[in-house]
């Protein structure tokens, strides 16, 4: 039933699955998150990753700057027309948004 849901009009491509958008999509946020955290690393104190996991200021625009990398991965899926994969980006952009309305808001 889900397959159907997900994956509605058959496709040849190789890389039009959802199943490959959601994984990218669940991914590519935490590679930004750490691409960010590499670069600022000469910058910021020594524990700045501790105190991004316990302040809510913090964790919640660097989570939304994460998030970020979504976008990119989700127009190069539609410029390819992906739309498959496109709902799967979409998907892992709805979960990841859970964790930043509850550390902004609670």
């Amino acid at each position: 039933m889900l397959d159907k849901f997900f994956n509605p009009y058959p496709t040849i491509y190789k890389w039009d699955k959802a199943l490959i958008g959601f994984s990218l999509g669940a991914v590519a946020p935490v590679i930004l998150i750490g691409l960010f955290i590499l670069v600022k690393q000469h910058e910021l104190p020594d524990n700045y990753l501790n105190v991004m996991l316990h302040s809510k200021s913090v964790m919640s625009p660097m989570l939304s700057l994460g998030v970020i990398a979504n976008l990119f991965v989700f127009f190069i899926f539609v410029q390819k027309n992906y739309m498959n994969a496109s709902r799967g980006v979409i998907l892992a952009t709805f979960i990841w948004a859970i964790p930043i309305m509850y550390t902004k808001f609670f």
